[in-house]
């Protein structure tokens, strides 16, 4: 019990609040890369935030510690490409540009790691170890990363699913990434999986007002 309540009030403190976006836009200056956008970094963000949410409520496998931080593993998923446009703006907003005008599933990975020997995935991952995010949101970052190297982290899966769901509502169909693989591994139905990324129009309405507030 007491581990749960101190997971819930980092939670609560640190990284639901929209403090925590405000901190890290004034941390981490993207207007040197143009083409970093970060109303839909936000937007996209917190998008992720409530399908994680609703994925691991519907997971049977997950504990109550995986539910209480999935919102905050969704929403602090892809911090490590707001640093990037800070620390390398003009090499950063280059390959963003290349991607927005040739996307394809897995392109922006492989395109930072040509040019830095690391990508979004693994700045996000070494910033939860720095800041000393909750144990199993640093697991989470560690799965995304290297994947292949982790049987089962179930809040990795989750954040996972999440990020492929919502990047698949606005995609070209050609261009969708197949939850198939993740569906499997969290024993859910594919088309159930992906409509968690669809949100109500009075939802999207209160998203598109936080991501908003959050870039102000």
């Amino acid at each position: 019990m007491k581990k749960r309540i101190t997971v819930r009030s980092i939670l609560l403190i640190l990284l639901t609040l929209p403090q925590l976006a405000m901190a890290i836009s004034q941390s981490f200056n993207s207007k040197d890369c143009p083409t970093f956008d970060a109303a839909r970094f936000w937007l996209q963000s917190l998008m992720t935030a409530e399908c994680c949410k609703k994925i691991a409520g519907a997971d049977e496998q997950a504990d109550d510690v995986i539910r209480d931080l999935a919102y905050s593993a969704g929403l602090c998923h892809n911090i490590g490409l707001m640093v990037l446009a800070h620390l390398e703006p003009g090499r950063t907003n280059a390959i963003l540009a290349a991607h927005r005008e040739h996307t394809e599933p897995g392109g922006l990975s492989k395109a930072f790691m040509a040019e830095f020997a690391t990508d979004h995935r693994d700045m996000t991952s070494e910033l939860a170890k720095i800041w000393s995010l909750p144990a199993p949101m640093a697991a989470a970052y560690r799965y995304r990363s290297f994947a292949d190297s982790h049987d089962d982290e179930r809040l990795g899966l989750i954040v996972s699913a999440g990020v492929m769901a919502v990047e698949n509502v606005d995609a070209d169909e050609s261009q969708r990434t197949s939850l198939d693989a993740l569906a499997q591994a969290l024993r859910m139905d594919v088309d159930r999986l992906q409509k968690m990324a669809t949100i109500g129009e009075r939802q999207i309405e209160r998203v598109e007002s936080l991501a908003s507030n959050m870039t102000a």
